[in-house]
């Protein structure tokens, strides 16, 4: 099948625009425990966390500013770790010396997943990656210094020198060279790359040598495992030996060394790590983090981080350089049952309190303040602030929403309080967007619905939709800059997603395995911060941006029962490294009745390559990779916006987009119409540019596979609401002149076989900003029962 070029599918990638996405697959850590019972979230413009504790009536705040805090552990099953390093890109590599192996925890997946890479080693003790990312192994057990090759994924293995005792370290300069600890004999060796690492030279003898790591300069630092003894040998002066100036530190077990030169030791005495500083020769010393059973490994990453394994517990930890949530303090006291918090635009701080009152705590008194700015209101539970300064609470007690007005900007001493729509089951979280419209999740009718504005503000009788599907008793919602709704899903244990590109109709999970969710907030770096009512804590849901993208084409496709609708895809690795087992699948729960199947593809013939249903590696950079997918469905069937998982180890999936990588899919019981369609711009990167108050146009080139049928050809914007009008025409094929004036729709009896042509004509009639996920002109192929038989689209943006 050669009817679309996948050249065509990259312009329609690049004009959904890379980097246009949200929040997606994430990492959630915990930043704060303790609490009784944590309803309400904020997030202040620094980052700083505040909560509503309703068990304890107290608002906590958790301090974003920290610097090496206690430790986090990463990764699930592992055995007494050994040795740790870290890659540039921040994957965690460690030798288990119980199990005989070297495993990796990539950095995309949040240290929560454990892969075993390489084989064949006995006793691994140390590892150290070099400047390709190969990990080189001190395989104690064979004598033998190893190498896991990065190429191909870790999975071949070659020894690069024998003939040691009983290695214990493991470091590598900038240009190759390897030094080793070999405690057997009680000495430090290097491996020169010019010899091919043949003929180990021994530097110096010392009493019982154990880790080792080398600076940007060359020079080698050696610690011992029974005494603080760090000595540094000089590359300057051929690894003369210098004993350093340490102190406070009970025995060097581990040592790594930052791009500043600064030491950080594992004290197998002290059970902590600690910070000696360069400046001063290395006389300053720091600890950091809490206690380990034991630290017989450390490591650093690009960003200074400091991974640490306990060989007498089965974990590793890490020490975050910055930002950290050290320490949670109680800042305000005596509520009867604070449940939501929120900031204005000025940074006063507002708690809505269950015993009837909503307080203000001015920014200007270091919240030190307390104002009741209005009581008498039942039982407030969610709370937001608008950009004009008026105040929305929602009252399960009377399952309404009320808004406390304000005047020039602030609340007055006897505010006026009205009652915002109706017919919500059991109110509870609150937000308002940009443009003044206010999301509410309703907690017994396991919706979210939005109350909308006109002109800023929520008129007496407003406009009340519901938005996304799929909630089960939703506590709280918040909105990012991009208007992007956040909701916590309480009873599914879960944070929720509704993309603002589509008109809320995209609903992903950025989160699960939660207990209970309660509140959400968005941080000012996008991070969502969620408290756990019943788990008593509160996580930080961190922001991964997607690098994969993807497109379909053609966007719709109608078959007969039996025959399996095909349609193309391409795959785009925007990142810097290749990513692998990158495969496509169905959402889930997946339709009944219908499968899918991929094969990729040559890109320049649409010739099936390789085998059906085999994950691929993309490289970086930009790298494609072209697919055939095959919906096999066993009994008829209609699919709108059908999203479809793009995804890669390592990475977040790609954003679902309407219209770019999603399909409308009809399988019927007899023939029918099967019409694949195609638009080109003048511009040829599937953007149509129209002057302000000007029109542009493109052209749709169409044919039926299918069987005639009576089809209506219309054009509209999607769930967007664009300033557009928009009209179309059928064209002459050999002139490209409209057959006839254009129209909203055209209505043929589209017969099998044949070709029509179309030209699009748009009018803006106001500014359209450049946002190829969401600004999209769409031309849809529809029979008398509304249902699609075909679809293209192209982006649009004003001059």
């Amino acid at each position: 099948m050669k009817y679309i070029s996948s050249i065509v599918l990259i312009f329609a990638i690049v004009a959904y625009g890379w980097g246009a996405g949200s929040a997606t697959a994430q990492t959630v850590v915990t930043i704060g425990s303790g609490f009784g019972q944590p309803w309400g979230v904020a997030v202040d413009g620094t980052g700083n966390v505040f909560v509503a504790d309703s068990e304890q009536g107290t608002v906590v705040e958790i301090p974003t500013a920290g610097g090496y805090p206690a430790q986090h552990p990463l990764g699930p099953d592992v055995h007494k770790p050994n040795a740790v390093a870290v890659d540039g890109y921040g994957n965690v590599f460690f030798v288990e010396p119980s199990t005989n192996s070297v495993k990796e925890l990539p950095a995309g997946q949040g240290y929560g997943a454990v892969k075993t890479i390489g084989g064949g080693f006995s006793n691994p003790n140390a590892l150290t990656i070099d400047s390709q990312g190969n990990i080189l192994v001190a395989d104690e057990g064979h004598q033998a210094v190893k190498q896991i090759l990065a190429a191909g994924g870790y999975a071949m293995v070659s020894t690069v020198s024998t003939g040691f005792d009983t290695l214990t370290g493991i470091a590598i300069d900038r240009n190759g060279n390897i030094f080793v600890t070999d405690t057997g004999d009680a000495t430090v060796k290097e491996l020169l790359l010019a010899d091919g690492y043949t003929a180990p030279i021994t530097l110096a003898n010392q009493t019982n040598p154990a880790s080792i790591a080398v600076d940007g300069s060359g020079n080698v630092f050696v610690g011992e495992y029974t005494s603080p003894t760090v000595i540094e040998y000089l590359a300057a002066s051929n690894y003369v030996p210098v004993t350093l100036p340490v102190s406070g530190i009970g025995a060097s077990s581990a040592i790594a060394v930052d791009s500043s030169d600064n030491l950080f030791i594992g004290d197998g005495y002290g059970f902590n790590v600690k910070e000696l500083l360069a400046a001063g020769g290395y006389t300053t010393v720091k600890t950091l983090g809490g206690t380990f059973a034991y630290t017989p490994g450390i490591a650093l990453d690009s960003a200074g981080n400091v991974y640490v394994v306990g060989g007498g517990f089965n974990g590793i930890s890490e020490i975050l350089a910055s930002g950290g949530y050290i320490s949670v303090d109680p800042v305000l006291i005596g509520f009867t049952a604070p449940a939501g918090t929120t900031f204005d635009s000025h940074g006063n701080l507002f708690v809505a309190d269950g015993s009837g009152t909503v307080d203000e705590f001015p920014a200007g008194s270091d919240y030190l303040t307390l104002r009741i700015v209005a009581s008498g209101l039942g039982s407030p539970h969610g709370i937001a602030v608008d950009g004009n300064g008026n105040i929305f609470i929602s009252d399960h007690t009377s399952n309404g929403v009320r808004e406390i007005v304000a005047v020039g900007g602030s609340i007055p001493t006897s505010p006026t309080i009205r009652t915002i729509g109706s017919g919500f089951a059991f109110s509870l979280g609150l937000a308002v967007d940009a443009s003044g419209d206010l999301f509410v999740a309703d907690g017994y009718g396991d919706v979210l619905k939005e109350v909308l504005a006109v002109n800023g503000n929520i008129p007496d009788e407003p406009t009340i939709r519901q938005i996304g599907s799929g909630f089960n008793s939703p506590g709280d919602v918040a909105v990012d800059g991009q208007g992007n709704v956040f909701v916590a899903d309480t009873q599914n244990g879960a944070v929720k997603e509704l993309l603002a590109s589509n008109n809320y109709a995209t609903v992903n999970t950025i989160a699960n395995g939660l207990t209970y969710p309660s509140g959400i907030a968005i941080g000012p770096d996008g991070n969502a911060f969620i408290s756990n009512a019943s788990g008593g804590t509160v996580q930080e849901v961190i922001v991964t941006p997607s690098t994969l993208f993807a497109s379909v084409l053609p966007g719709s496709r109608a078959v007969q029962s039996g025959q399996p609708a095909t349609i193309f895809a391409t795959m785009i690795n925007a990142g810097t490294t290749a990513l692998s087992n990158c495969q496509i699948a169905l959402p889930q729960p997946a339709p009944f009745f219908l499968g899918l199947t991929y094969q990729t593809t040559d890109p320049a013939t649409n010739t099936p390559t390789g085998q059906p249903n085999t994950p691929v590696t993309i490289p970086g950079e930009g790298g494609a990779q072209s697919f055939l997918i095959s919906f096999p469905a066993s009994e008829p069937l209609s699919e709108t916006n059908l999203p479809l998982g793009f995804g890669c180890d390592d990475a977040t999936p790609a954003l679902s987009v309407p219209g770019v990588n999603t399909v409308d899919l009809i399988v019927s019981a007899t023939p029918v119409a099967d019409i694949i369609a195609l638009a080109a711009t003048p511009t040829q990167n599937g953007i149509i540019e129209v002057p302000t108050a000007g029109t542009g146009a493109f052209a749709v080139a169409s044919i039926n596979i299918g069987v005639t049928g009576p089809i209506t050809v219309s054009v509209d914007t999607g769930s967007a609401s664009l300033p557009v009008q928009a009209t179309i025409c059928q064209t002459d094929p050999a002139t490209a002149v409209c057959l006839a004036a254009p129209t909203a729709s055209v209505f043929l009896n589209y017969a099998g076989g044949t070709a029509p042509t179309f030209s699009v004509f748009v009018q803006a009639t106001a500014t359209i900003g450049y946002a190829p996920a969401s600004a999209r002109v769409f031309v849809r192929f529809k029979d008398l029962a509304g249902s699609v038989h075909g679809s293209t689209s192209v982006a649009i943006e004003t001059l």
